[in-house]
């Protein structure tokens, strides 16, 4: 008897251990929500414009992204002389890439298409992320280049992961890393934002740094302009019609 009270005792102790776990999880997202300027509040942004410029291989480019509900985002950028789109309209992702010594609009991979998709959720993914049929782990506490941050794993519902630290005290996100598969290769992405400022109560990362694979590859962003709710139509994210 002394013995199945022990084991009742032990099932007892995991259990209630889990429940706590995962309370904690939610919790912490929830803080993230309410650190960003709450749900009702992001919910309601519906456009979202940013200008800046990001900076790699020695120059500043000028950089616009135009993100609209549901799911439509597009991306221009300008250097020597030239205009690189990158847009998806809710369903088809597409580019014109002139770097790559192509004039016209062609249609992205699904895994560049994929990327630019969750572009569109400039909220991010932890937020509504049991709406969207997403999975969340809480991987325990840790110290990220001398700030106490909470580590998070998110599974989205193709199984590909992205790990998120936030930051212990003010629970806005400090990095992103990505693992996700590009013509057979494995490709990590390490994104640092920071500089977080209001936007109508809401708040954004005004600067980040993105470091892929060994890290070597780094860019630095900044926006000197973020606008909610201008009018945006649909068009603006559709591939141009003489380029099908």
């Amino acid at each position: 008897m002394k013995y199945v009270k022990s084991l009742l005792a032990i099932f007892f102790v995991f259990a209630l251990s889990a429940n706590i776990f995962s309370q904690t999880v939610d919790d912490i997202i929830s803080k993230h929500v309410d650190a960003m300027g709450g749900l009702d509040k992001i919910m309601a942004i519906k456009t979202v414009k940013y200008t800046g410029t990001f900076s790699g291989m020695g120059a500043d480019i000028p950089v616009t992204i135009v993100i609209k509900r549901q799911d439509k985002v597009r991306m221009d950028m300008s250097f020597q002389g030239m205009s690189m789109t990158q847009a998806y309209d809710g369903s088809t992702g597409w580019q014109i890439n002139p770097f790559s010594g192509k004039k016209a609009a062609e249609k992205m991979t699904s895994e560049e298409t994929k990327d630019m998709k969750e572009e569109a959720e400039f909220e991010g993914q932890l937020v509504n992320w049991k709406d969207k049929g997403y999975k969340v782990e809480l991987l325990g506490k840790e110290d990220m280049e001398g700030t106490d941050s909470y580590k998070i794993k998110l599974t989205d519902k193709d199984n590909d992961v992205t790990t998120y630290w936030l930051d212990a005290s003010s629970y806005l996100v400090i990095k992103e890393s990505t693992k996700r598969k590009f013509k057979e290769k494995e490709i990590t992405q390490d994104m640092y934002p920071g500089n977080y400022q209001p936007v109508e109560g809401v708040m954004f990362a005004m600067s980040v740094e993105i470091k892929s694979g060994s890290g070597n590859d780094s860019q630095k962003g900044t926006w000197s302009k973020v606008e909610l709710n201008t009018d945006v139509d649909d068009t603006l994210f559709k591939m141009p019609d003489d380029s099908k």
